[in-house]
């Protein structure tokens, strides 16, 4: 804690206490500092509403009004709000001012401050730590895109598919033709239609011919 020393012939004198405030994160909210102290001590002008001081910024207690020599001992503290995700600093320091009488008269005075946690170790200053600390969100991610089919280079046709933006459509069913297809076979259909043809003339014909025979011979 700074020293400081005020004189003043007419036999009193002032004190200022410094408070800061150091936020981890990022938020707006003021944070509330207050004092306490015994009974009939003097007090600040801030004594009754404390002080509001923002992350990374600081207050100041004004105006103790010291009228004799003494030890003053006084509790600073942060109190703890609600916000979601804030961590408070619950460091409560003990501070003492003590007031004695100056070499060319009236009152001098020096302030030190201890924490609960080290009773015996005096602090340079009253400083409170507070965590802002809201969750991550992920990160939002997108759905690839299907990659480009690559054509075949001895496929040339394909390429010329996927250029004009046909690769990959369903293809368009084909009517089938109204006339029947011949078959692979080398031997010509029309050639044993034929011989089909005139072997049934033939077997016609001979038996016309035995009928008629026949009948010549009975007569």
């Amino acid at each position: 804690m700074r020293r400081v020393l005020r004189h003043n012939k007419r036999y009193h004198c002032y004190a200022e206490l410094p408070v800061s405030v150091e936020l981890n994160g990022e938020s707006d909210e003021q944070f509330h500092v207050t004092i306490d102290c015994g009974e009939g001590q003097p007090l600040p002008d801030e004594a009754a509403d404390g002080l509001m001081i923002a992350g990374d910024a600081s207050g100041v207690f004004h105006n103790f009004h010291f009228t004799e020599p003494g030890d003053y001992v006084y509790t600073v503290r942060q109190e703890s709000a609600d916000t979601e995700h804030m961590t408070y600093d619950g460091t409560v320091y003990t501070v003492t001012i003590r007031v004695t009488n100056a070499e060319g008269g009236g009152l001098q005075h020096e302030i030190w401050a201890t924490t609960d946690d080290a009773p015996d170790t005096k602090v340079e200053e009253l400083r409170f730590l507070n965590t802002y600390a809201p969750p991550v969100p992920p990160p939002e991610t997108t759905p690839s895109a299907e990659p480009t089919p690559v054509p075949d280079p001895g496929h040339p046709d394909i390429a010329d598919a996927i250029k004009d933006g046909t690769w990959g459509a369903t293809p368009t069913p084909t009517a089938a033709p109204w006339f029947v297809p011949q078959t692979s076979d080398t031997f010509p259909l029309v050639g044993v239609l034929a011989v089909l043809i005139v072997a049934a003339v033939a077997i016609v014909a001979l038996i016309v011919g035995k009928k008629r025979k026949g009948k010549q011979d009975n007569q």
